[in-house]
């Protein structure tokens, strides 16, 4: 379909063109011709005339501004050449033509460009032009040129603005969709890893329930430190299961059974991208206490794609990652002294890392240092409550 338009609109170029040429064509040669008035002018200079006016229309939609910038140097220069400007419709068509293409087919600097060239070059073809010289009612029919090219000019705006504006619809409603289905992606991740936690725990306290099964007949009080541990795990997996069945999707892929990352193991990840290159630095403040399993997990992927965003997009030389655990709340910041590169706040990274924050009531913040590198920094709740 797209493929057939193009098509069109080239024949239709090629028409405008050729007709336009040929009208030229016959007033060049003919003292006085039907459709137009003569073309008065050294045969030099009139005979290759259409090469000037009418076959750039050819390109008016791909190259608008040159386009027209070559129709008003023919114009132009049939004037000064004669001393006479011509009328008729072999010049009101390219004119009118490429007015309107300079207006919808270019940005609007361009097109803006267009017209002041148009106003300098009307004012010589005005000068030129002996009706115009003679006053009375041949002003008018000097002055039609201009405010029919002046018209079309602003039909060209307006067409061309309404045009941005059904891209700019477009690629509003793309990036809503985009975000749409990483936010999706995100929770479904989120969905797999909190399985994962939960089957962990429930593995754990099924071989704790043995053990304290084992010793309750020769060690009762031993047994209570199994089953105080069994009843705080169960505690903690009833709050993952809620989660869990708030962001679970359909159709998910298996998870597979194996406990998921904590924050005792960053030391690990900061190595690893050490070794990519990058000077990192990790500080701790406050009592690293244990925190609920999925606190934890959130805390480690938002710290490990923050550094996964600094080696893909900043440029950066040094990161600074910042554990501050208070007595509400676990802060987290990730800060480098690279550009910041893609990491605007708007990627698919970043709306994973605010969708991980929040689903423990947390706020995660993002954006360029006014001193230069970019900041990730986040507030995780202690007991991970929901907002």
């Amino acid at each position: 379909m797209r493929h057939r338009f193009a098509i069109a609109q080239l024949l239709a170029d090629l028409l405008a063109a050729a007709f336009v040429a040929v009208l030229l064509e016959l007033d060049v040669w003919r003292r006085s011709g039907v459709l137009g008035t003569h073309i008065a002018g050294p045969r030099w200079l009139t005979v290759p005339l259409p090469l000037l006016i009418a076959f750039p229309l050819l390109w008016r939609r791909k190259f608008p501004l040159p386009v027209w910038t070559l129709i008003l140097i023919g114009v132009v220069a049939q004037a000064v050449a004669s001393g006479d400007s011509a009328e008729g419709l072999e010049l009101l068509l390219p004119l009118a033509l490429g007015s309107y293409a300079v207006a919808a087919f270019s940005r609007r600097p361009r097109a803006l460009l267009g017209l002041g060239e148009f106003v300098v070059a009307y004012a010589i073809y005005a000068i030129e032009d002996r009706n115009i010289q003679r006053g009375g009612q041949q002003v008018w029919s000097g002055a039609f040129f201009g405010v029919l090219a002046l018209a079309l000019w602003l039909l060209g705006v307006f067409v061309h603005s309404r045009r941005e504006a059904a891209a700019l619809t477009l690629e509003a409603a793309k990036l809503r969709r985009e975000a749409d289905a990483a936010v999706a992606e995100e929770r479904s991740r989120i969905a797999r890893e909190l399985h994962d936690i939960i089957s962990h725990t429930v593995s754990v306290i099924g071989l704790q329930a043995g053990a304290a099964e084992r010793m309750l007949d020769r060690d009762p009080e031993r047994a209570r430190q199994p089953l105080q541990s069994i009843q705080d795990r169960a505690r903690e997996s009833v709050l993952e299961l809620r989660r869990l069945f708030g962001i679970l999707r359909d159709g998910e892929e298996p998870a597979e059974l194996e406990p998921q990352p904590r924050l005792a193991q960053l030391g690990l990840l900061i190595e690893r991208v050490r070794a990519a290159g990058l000077d990192i630095e990790m500080h701790v403040e406050g009592n690293p206490d244990a925190l609920p399993a999925g606190v934890e997990l959130s805390a480690y992927r938002i710290v490990q794609e923050a550094l996964t965003n600094v080696l893909k997009h900043a440029e950066a030389t040094r990161v600074d990652v910042l554990l501050r655990y208070g007595d509400r709340s676990l802060d987290l910041e990730v800060n480098d002294n690279g550009i910041g590169g893609k990491a605007n706040g708007a990627g698919h990274g970043l709306i994973g890392m605010r969708e991980r924050a929040a689903l423990y009531g947390g706020t995660l913040t993002a954006g360029r240092r006014p001193n230069g590198g970019f900041l990730v920094a986040a507030q995780l709740p202690r007991d991970g409550a929901a907002s």
